[in-house]
């Protein structure tokens, strides 16, 4: 009877024992995956960036570099006008991760309120962009909702 019990003690630990193996595999598969995820995403934001800043243009494509040991690699093609759709793929070993992004810079216009000089906003409610050629204060109760 007691080895009866101790070969299925020993069945249940190999199990278990085997079972905790293939979750530790499965738990460091999807730490990597997201390493990739994340270092794909890194490169998607520098062209991201210079998309909305207007400075395309300076960058090779494809763009590369690494982060976190992880190297990723960036192209980009224009959908229309100035939308992009970019396709940023990081790899390390054997894992790989793809990216896919559609980007369309911000329509920027003038500013909602320009001055010259110095401008202190003591009592006024400015809702957008404000453009000053000298130094912003604000000695009173107004606020500013927008781009300086």
């Amino acid at each position: 009877m007691a080895i009866v019990l101790s070969v299925i003690i020993t069945a249940m630990v190999m199990a278990i024992a085997w079972t905790a193996g293939t979750q530790a595999q499965s738990v460091a598969s999807l730490r990597n995956l997201d390493q990739a995820f994340y270092a794909a995403d890194a490169g998607a934001q520098r062209v991201a960036w210079y998309c909305k800043n207007n400075k395309l243009a300076a960058l090779p494509s494809p763009l590369t570099g690494t982060i976190g040991g992880y190297a990723y690699s960036v192209t980009w093609t224009t959908v229309s006008g100035s939308t992009i759709r970019v396709a940023s793929t990081a790899s390390l070993g054997s894992v790989a991760y793809t990216l896919y992004q559609t980007i369309t810079p911000p329509v920027t216009g003038g500013a909602v309120f320009a001055a010259s000089g110095s401008f202190d906003n003591k009592n006024i409610t400015v809702t957008g962009d404000l453009q000053v050629g000298g130094n912003y204060s604000n000695g009173g109760n107004g606020s500013l909702t927008g781009n300086l």
